[in-house]
């Protein structure tokens, strides 16, 4: 719920899996997973959906993308109380298995129980690395380093420290870092920076 004078009220949320789906009606759930109930009456408060996929040419860097269709909401909670309605809007947060996230939301309907959003969100899927990955994993091979592969399919705190490290720890695997970057931008660009 969109409030202008203080922070957004929490509605609800659901977990969708990224596969097509036909007009698709699944109950809200609170904080503790609990069903959301309406405010005129005690029935589930719900959302309205559907997911389809649209490939792009191949050999693109972009495989495709999940279009998720945002129909509506139905039965929502009055969470603007003086009004007896709500102000919803809908935020999506696609995770990839390699913890990229992608994130964006709907528009807001005001003053509505019953929204129509009639909105789609493209929700890329990525077929090759970046440009950085890809040097990273060039010169990761070069100098028989594993930086690539902690990029690649790891996170990038395995390339530094723990976070209980101290300052001087952290700076220097940070340092350590930068240097690693500079040295697979270098085997892309064939240009040394500063100080290398």
């Amino acid at each position: 719920d969109f409030d202008s004078m203080t922070d957004n009220d929490f509605i609800g949320k659901v977990t969708l899996p990224l596969a097509p789906a036909s007009e698709t009606t699944v109950v809200l759930l609170d904080g503790n997973n609990q069903e959301v109930c309406g405010y005129w009456n005690r029935s589930p408060s719900t959302l309205t959906y559907r997911i389809t996929y649209r490939p792009h040419p191949e050999g693109s860097r972009v495989r495709g993308s999940w279009r998720l269709h945002l129909v509506g909401a139905g039965n929502l909670p009055a969470l603007d109380t003086l009004k007896g309605s709500s102000d919803p809007f809908v935020v999506v947060e696609a995770v990839a298995e390699d913890g990229r996230r992608f994130r964006q939301q709907s528009s807001v309907i005001l003053g509505n129980l019953n929204p129509r959003w009639g909105e789609t969100i493209d929700i890329a899927d990525v077929s090759r690395a970046s440009l950085l990955e890809d040097a990273m994993i060039t010169a990761g091979s070069k100098f028989n380093d594993t930086v690539a592969s902690y990029l690649v399919c790891g996170s990038l705190g395995q390339l530094c420290c723990p976070c209980s490290a101290g300052k001087g720890e952290k700076d220097l695997a940070f340092r350590n870092l930068v240097s690693r970057v500079d040295i697979a931008a270098a085997s892309v660009t064939g240009i040394r920076s500063v100080g290398s």
